[in-house]
This record gives structure tokens, sequence and C-alpha cells, in this order.
């Protein structure tokens, strides 16, 4: 039984590989952006050349690489369950992907929303099917980052 929501004790869950956060590759072995940089200033410099969307980890992903990763799970969601109502449980990046997905924002756009509206933690963000596909795509976020909660003093 899951506390507090009962209900979901009877849902299918389902570990999907692609739902995760952005991979940070050989950064991960320093546990810290800032002693990875020290380390490899090639890569703090490099890193600001492309800027912080467009920067892949040695052997990690870019923003636009978890973009797409989150468009393929979507993508098979839709084909895999029509019509039924879905949680998908992730972190930071992988929502803002999937905003700006159907929301079609571009890289201005994303890192804006990530500065100025990051997804809170254990948040809601509804994303729901429209019948005519509309602009966007075949869904449209009806509601972004609601908490539900009190925060502790």
């Amino acid at each position: 039984m899951v506390l507090g929501w009962p209900e979901l004790g009877a849902v299918e869950t389902i570990v999907e590989e692609r739902v995760r956060e952005r991979e940070h590759g050989l950064a991960n072995l320093y546990n810290d952006w800032k002693v990875f940089y020290t380390l490899h200033p090639e890569q703090q410099r490099l890193h600001a050349l492309e800027g912080s969307y467009w920067y892949r980890y040695p052997q990690g992903e870019s923003i636009p690489d978890v973009r797409e990763r989150m468009r393929s799970e979507m993508n098979t969601l839709c084909v895999d369950y029509p019509g039924l109502d879905i949680m998908i449980v992730t972190h930071h990046v992988s929502i803002l992907s999937l905003v700006a997905n159907v929301q079609g924002l571009d890289s201005v756009a994303f890192k804006k929303l990530d500065r100025t509206n990051k997804p809170d933690n254990a948040s809601i963000t509804t994303l729901v099917p429209i019948s005519d596909g509309g602009p966007t795509g075949s869904m449209v976020v009806e509601s972004y980052n609601q908490k539900f909660y009190q925060e502790a003093a």
C-alpha cells in the first residue's frame, strides 16, 4: 500500500530507462562540477563557448539530447498507451524537456524557463491531449510546477 495515496498500489509501474535526469558523464567522477572544471579547464572553456544548453559533458548529454530522449519516450507512450492517464516521475531537466517539447520552446525560451521557474521538488506538471492536434502537437501544458504541499519552515 502507498501511504497517502493507496490507489497507487494497484497501478502498473514501469521503469523506463529514457526517463532519467541529464547524464553528466565523466563529471560524475568528481561529484562536483567545480572540481571537474578545475581539473579540466578546457571543458570549462568549452562550456562557456557553447553555453549551458548546448554543452555536452564528456560521455554525457546536452540538453537537446535529453529533449530528444524525452520526445522518444512520449511518442512511445502515445502509441503504447493511447487514451490512458500516465504519471511520469522524473527530475528537473527531464520535466523542462517535456514542457519545452510540448510548447515548442527554442533554446532561449528553455533557458528562460529554467532560470525563472525551475521545477520544484515534488511539484506536478500536467500535460493533456488536445483533439485537433493544434500547433504544438497532440498535447498542451494544462498546469506547470504546481505544489500541493507546504514547505517546512
